[in-house]
């Protein structure tokens, strides 16, 4: 291992200010097999302590402190990423990052603090809310984290949400945001994916925790329950009612699946009946909430666009090609997915009703499933989205809109139960 790019990177760095810090994304030493702590070690021996800080990034799932001997000694912060891509989804296991967290701060003097470096904002605040406390303590190291987060719950759904006195946040945190407990990352959105017959699906909770904490939610409005139904009240009811159209999704795929091999085709079309409703509900709901709605993030970019005298469509295609094939050769297909009003309907929903007709087609003509000219389809409908596709459209909160958001809800959980 040279060690000539380490040293060449310290001096350019100190040739442009004498007191910088090199902070390197230790990305590389974990997930590089190459990587055993001889050679980082000798990659980073003739760095002084002083001059180098390694972000472990992702530490909460995969640390890398612990197989490298802290980074050879090294300064080091633990690192949260929770969020690529910014994906809109509930991820996180608030219990487990925080044990990790101090058991890292126990065992290697070199962890210099912790961050937390989300691929995008907005989303699993609920989490952060609980890091940033932990670590506003300081001395956490000497913290029990099964304590803390027990005095944690206690106190959040009445700081979260206006003159609220209930349970419903620490239900949220002890039943949804307590995945990837075994270091597995857990892919808990399937409607995002490109259709096909083996999409993996790792849930990070169960539908029925999810359907009650919902219905818990809906009661919450009915019962004025809270005094002000505020910006993050609706996030957390929107990105609960998302998680349970999620799990419901996947249900529904799997019986299609198993349905199609079975060729059984009425139960096929049951499946693809729900998907569609599910998929359509979700779209309808997050039109009223601007976080989670195309249009609105568009709109933003046609005002940055009068500033800047940029071209506001060349700038709202980008958006789009970012969202959803990445580049022009589907680089990282859906990386950056999001489950927004205007994606669902004008571009997830057309993906799946492509893979509805192939299915039915193969069935009804009792042909293998043409894979190929299947492809050929769902890649022209991503292609067209990005040059031509409709953001959807928004619609402007008013007295009757939490009403609109509930009904919705109630919507989903009647498909649930009436297809039980």
């Amino acid at each position: 291992v040279s060690t000539q790019s380490t040293g060449g990177t310290i001096s350019v760095l100190k040739s442009v200010d004498i007191k910088s810090i090199w902070v390197l994304q230790g990305w590389t030493f974990g997930y590089d097999s190459f990587w055993d702590n001889l050679k980082v070690a000798a990659y980073l021996k003739d760095i002084k302590s002083s001059d180098i800080i390694v972000l472990d990034m992702f530490a909460e799932v995969n640390p890398t402190w612990n197989r490298t001997d802290s980074f050879a000694k090294k300064p080091f912060i633990w690192t949260v990423i929770n969020n690529f891509g910014g994906n809109t989804l509930i991820n996180g296991n608030v219990l487990k990052t925080l044990e990790d967290l101090t058991s890292a701060a126990n065992h290697s003097k070199y962890m210099a603090g912790f961050g937390f470096m989300p691929e995008g904002i907005n989303q699993n605040s609920i989490l952060l809310d609980a890091l940033m406390q932990y670590n506003l303590l300081l001395n956490y190291s000497f913290m029990n984290p099964a304590e803390f987060y027990k005095n944690w719950k206690s106190r959040i759904s009445v700081n979260r949400y206006s003159n609220y006195t209930g349970n419903i946040v620490e239900k949220i945190a002890d039943k949804l945001y307590s995945g990837a407990s075994k270091g597995s990352f857990p892919d808990s959105c399937i409607i995002n994916r490109r259709p096909g017959f083996n999409i993996s699906f790792n849930p990070n909770s169960y539908l029925k925790d999810n359907m009650d904490i919902l219905q818990q939610f809906i009661d919450i409005v009915h019962l004025n329950q809270t005094s002000k139904f505020t910006s993050v009240f609706i996030y957390d009811f929107c990105s609960v009612l998302q998680n349970y159209g999620e799990l419901l999704f996947h249900q529904s795929y799997e019986k299609l699946i198993s349905s199609y091999s079975l060729k059984r085709v009425r139960q096929v079309k049951n499946c693809i009946e729900l998907m569609t409703e599910i998929i359509e509900i979700l779209d309808n709901t997050f039109r009223f909430v601007p976080l989670r709605c195309l249009q609105s993030y568009c709109k933003e970019v046609e005002s940055f666009a009068v500033l800047t005298k940029d071209n506001s469509n060349k700038l709202i295609h980008d958006l789009k090609l970012q969202l959803t094939t990445w580049g022009y050769e589907d680089e990282v297909l859906d990386y950056a997915f999001k489950m927004w009003s205007g994606l669902l309907r004008n571009y997830y929903k057309p993906r799946w009703e492509m893979f509805f007709k192939f299915i039915l087609t193969s069935l009804n003509e009792d042909q293998p499933f043409d894979y190929k000219l299947y492809i050929q389809h769902v890649s022209s409908i991503e292609r067209r989205f990005v040059i031509d596709g409709s953001c959807g459209t928004c619609i402007s909160w008013n007295s009757k809109s939490m009403l609109s958001v509930v009904k919705f809800a109630e919507q989903l959980i009647k498909l649930s139960t009436s297809n039980h």
